[in-house]
Formats: structure tokens, C-alpha cells, sequence
């Protein structure tokens, strides 16, 4: 559905909603449900092309329009391989290190900037719910 409506190599990642609740008791909340229908987007597009936001359409035609804000960081990692976990540190004679298992998980990241994607890629947030 992205592809379709926001063009090849643009991608929406996340979607945010607006979360507002209050306290009524220790075992109920109150949810502000006109506040539900407010959402957010992330996501990425190439550095080469000027978006400048993004509008959400119904039958009706333009429902909500945002612009984008940029952020000049570019701060994930995938991995190589299935990350199985491990064990953060390791104690030998009194003195605590870094276990060998998190070494072996840390050098299993790829970094965006590794795959030449920090290059390519600008991301961004909405600025309006």
C-alpha cells in the first residue's frame, strides 16, 4: 500500500496514536478516544528527492496533511544473523568484563552507515497528530 501511495524508496516505518488517559481508581482509566484518531508517522526517504510531507486521503479527498521534520541522525541496526541473545558480562577474579557472547551480538549489527544506507536516506516524523 506504501509503495503505491508514496512512490518507490520513501517508507513510513512507524505509526504513532496519540495516547491520553487519566486515573479513575487503582483499577480503571479513563481513555481520551478523541485523541486516538491523532497518529503520527516515521519513516525514511532518499536524500536525492524533495518531500516535504505527507497528506492522508479518504473517498472525500485530503483528510490530514503534515509536513515532515528531517533528523540529522540516522540511529538503528539490524543484524546479519538471528540474534540469540546473550549473556551482558562475565566476572573472573573480581573484576567484570564483557562476556564473549556480547561481543560475538555486538559484532553481528549492521548499521545502516555499514550498508551505505546513512548516505542514501533522510528520516523523518511528522510534525502534527
Amino acid at each position: 500500500m506504501f509503495l503505491e501511495t508514496m512512490g518507490y524508496g520513501k517508507t513510513i516505518s512507524q505509526i504513532y496514536y496519540q495516547n491520553a488517559f487519566a486515573s479513575e481508581s487503582a483499577k480503571n482509566v479513563a481513555i481520551d478516544k478523541t485523541k486516538v484518531t491523532n497518529i503520527k508517522f516515521t519513516g525514511f526517504v532518499k536524500t536525492d528527492e524533495v518531500v516535504t510531507g505527507i497528506a492522508v486521503k479518504n473517498k472525500n479527498g485530503i483528510y490530514k496533511q503534515s509536513p515532515f521534520d528531517y533528523s540529522a541522525s540516522f540511529s538503528f541496526f539490524g543484524h546479519k544473523n538471528y540474534d540469540e541473545g546473550a549473556t551482558l558480562f562475565k566476572e573472573e577474579n573480581n573484576k567484570i568484563t564483557v562476556s564473549e557472547d556480547r561481543k560475538k551480538q555486538i559484532d553481528n549489527r549492521l548499521y545502516p552507515k555499514d550498508a551505505g544506507y546513512a548516505d542514501n536516506y533522510l528520516s523523518y516524523i511528522t510534525r502534527d497528530w
